[in-house]
C-alpha cells in the first residue's frame, strides 16, 4: 500500500503500482466491508483500532481516500 515515485525530467508522478494486486484488493475489501461500516465491526480489538483510527481522521476532515489508504497500510502492519 506504498506509494511509488515516478519521476522523469519536469513531471514527477506518484502511483500505486508496488506490491501485489491481490493484496492490495483484500485489503480495500477489508476496509469497505468490515472497518468502515460500524455496525458490521467484529468485537476484535484489532478491527477496533482500525475503526477509531477511520472515524477520528474523517471526523478531521482528512480526504476519505487518503483515510482509507492509510487505513489499509495500517491494517497491513497489524497482519
Amino acid at each position: 500500500m506504498a506509494w511509488s515515485l515516478e519521476s522523469s525530467g519536469d513531471k514527477h508522478k506518484s502511483k500505486v503500482i508496488a506490491g501485489s494486486d491481490l493484496c492490495r484488493k483484500a485489503l480495500w475489501q477489508l476496509v469497505f466491508t468490515i472497518i468502515e461500516p460500524k455496525q458490521l465491526r467484529l468485537s476484535d480489538h484489532i478491527v477496533h483500532e482500525l475503526g477509531e483510527l477511520l472515524n477520528t481522521e474523517k471526523a478531521a476532515g482528512r480526504p476519505v481516500k487518503l483515510v482509507r489508504m492509510k487505513n489499509c497500510s495500517q491494517a497491513a502492519r497489524f497482519g
